[in-house]
């Protein structure tokens, strides 16, 4: 999976403006800050960083927030805010 989602890196920008325009249309986000910022907040390139910060964490640091209670998403946003 991660193999595949990295291969994306390879598709040029410029290819993918017009699908985003498109979507971004069909979900009514143009002239929005979603219609910005939606095409930068799933990019292959900050799954690689994040996937690459998380392997360099500790596992037992991770073990004790998920001990306290906490998710996965919330253990990734309290990492990354600290750190």
């Amino acid at each position: 999976m991660f193999i595949l989602i990295l291969s994306t890196m390879m598709i040029p920008t410029e290819m993918l403006v017009i699908p985003w325009y498109v979507l971004s249309s069909e979900l009514s986000w143009i002239d929005t800050y979603w219609g910005i910022m939606f095409p930068g907040i799933i990019e292959a390139f900050g799954v690689f960083l994040m996937r690459q910060f998380m392997s360099g964490v500790p596992n037992d640091m991770l073990d004790a927030a998920r001990i306290d209670g906490m998710g996965e998403f919330k253990i990734g946003g309290k990492l990354r805010c600290h750190k």
